[in-house]
């Protein structure tokens, strides 16, 4: 299959260790550098914020299906807020959560489930619809754990190593929460937690990285 990966390096690096190198691929940094893509089968934007350009050209083709970076929003608002009406699919963009056994999307209504099904299969590529809302449910949920890492730390509980390890060997999860904020963007996890707590009100979500 043809593709357009709008993303930085290290996107593109991950979709070609989940999605292998049988398919096409064509990278641009931005949607702006994007060349014409009336050849391209499916587009996955990583950008964190998408122009009302981008919306516009991507509902506008019939094409390609077009997974959009909502992580910090939800598909609603970027379809609705654009008055499209698209078959475009949002997905979580942050670093470590597309090159995963399992991808979470989103879907703005039925109609588009049936060409998911079609390409997620061609690209060998397994899915889970999952509510449209702010974080997601994985990126939600390691989000919150990291939090709680930086604040048992704050605290004096254990060091950064001694928390990973535990973690780690406790759960067995792929990293410990320091090493996961590392690879996902101390920045990213906490400008999501921020978004969260906007979305929700929860003083849960509130940031203390």
């Amino acid at each position: 299959m043809n593709l357009l990966i709008v993303g930085n390096d290290a996107a593109l690096a991950e979709c070609q260790a989940r999605l292998g190198d049988a398919h096409q691929y064509t990278h641009a940094e931005s949607f702006s550098k994007a060349l014409a893509f009336d050849h391209v089968d499916v587009v996955f934007d990583f950008s964190e914020a998408h122009s009302l350009d981008a919306i516009h050209s991507y509902a506008s083709q019939t094409k390609a299906l077009v997974f959009v970076n909502t992580v910090f929003t939800t598909l609603s608002r970027v379809v609705d807020e654009q008055s499209t009406h698209s078959a475009i699919i949002g997905f979580c963009g942050l670093p470590t959560f597309f090159n995963r056994e399992v991808l979470e999307v989103t879907v703005r209504d039925d109609s588009s489930r049936g060409k998911l099904t079609t390409v997620c299969q061609l690209l060998n590529l397994k899915y889970i619809v999952v509510k449209d809302q702010v974080g997601f449910v994985t990126p939600r949920v390691v989000s919150m754990i990291i939090n709680e890492a930086f604040e048992t730390l704050g605290d004096g509980v254990a060091s950064r190593h001694d928390i990973d390890l535990s973690m780690k060997l406790g759960t067995s999860y792929p990293f410990g929460p320091f090493l996961w904020a590392e690879r996902i963007g101390v920045d990213n996890v906490r400008k999501l937690l921020n978004a969260v707590y906007a979305d929700t009100g929860e003083n849960r979500y509130k940031p203390v990285i």
